[in-house]
């Protein structure tokens, strides 16, 4: 399919009412035309409440179960050798989240309809000055304030949903810790994130511009891409096909 006449699907799609999307699902179905191919439009307004991806939704109610667990807390940390400019750190997570709309993410409840919502950029670095220490006791001492910062539950409805903290050990010898909330990341989109800010830092650390590809769109375009697919008659084709695979007894596995 070629590029424009994918876009134009994809956006014809997007416009159409909730019925006429399953008679338009139908239709390319019939003509042999995957909807899984066609790119995904960015469609999700930016100043107000859209829906949850089904993964999203899945968090969401995992947190209201049990909203002080850390389970589904997703920590990843960085031993910085050198000396470190601590303006330009606070300049790149700044703008990662002007880049990323999901780190800035906050999610509310009205009468029993979740949305996502975001805010405004906001990060407040966190720092710990371990040269007090004794040197052998440094590194112990980051590890527990890691645990404790993996640890510390998400506020999903009030945010932020990504902390960050930098453990100073020496003059060039430092700990940054990120720790995120699965509902606006996953293993995958921590080693972007990573990857990005090494750029923005190094850019940011040397007074220019980091250069990096505007993004086509946003997770909550994801989103409601997704909704409006399985909407359209694909959660129903996919749970026809599971039923028909797993059958209707389900006997106790033996392990």
């Amino acid at each position: 399919m070629e590029n424009a006449t994918a876009w134009r699907i994809a956006n014809r799609f997007a416009s159409l009412a909730p019925h006429q999307r399953r008679e338009f699902l139908q239709k390319m179905q019939e003509q042999g035309v995957s909807f899984g191919q066609l790119p995904i439009p960015a469609t999700a307004p930016a100043d107000a409440p859209c829906e949850l991806s089904y993964a999203q939704q899945r968090q969401w109610f995992l947190w209201q179960l049990d909203p002080e667990g850390a389970a589904y807390h997703i920590p990843a940390a960085l031993r910085l050798r050198g000396t470190l400019n601590v303006a330009a750190l606070q300049q790149s997570f700044d703008a990662l989240l002007e880049r990323h709309h999901s780190l800035r993410t906050g999610f509310t409840e009205d009468d029993g309809q979740v949305r996502q919502q975001l805010h405004a950029p906001a990060l407040r670095l966190t720092q710990h000055d371990l040269r007090e220490q004794p040197a052998p006791e440094r590194m112990a001492c980051a590890l527990r304030l890691v645990e404790q910062d993996i640890a510390q539950p998400f506020d999903l409805q009030h945010g932020p949903l990504l902390r960050v903290s930098l453990m100073q050990l020496d003059h060039d010898d430092h700990v940054l810790v990120l720790t995120l909330h699965h509902i606006v990341a996953d293993g995958w989109s921590m080693g972007v994130l990573i990857e990005e800010f090494s750029q923005l830092y190094a850019a940011h650390a040397q007074g220019r511009r980091a250069e990096l590809p505007v993004l086509p769109i946003q997770y909550a375009d994801y989103a409601l891409w997704q909704r409006r697919w399985m909407e359209a008659g694909e959660q129903a084709r996919q749970l026809t096909y599971w039923q028909a695979q797993l059958g209707d007894e389900h006997p106790v596995m033996a392990l």
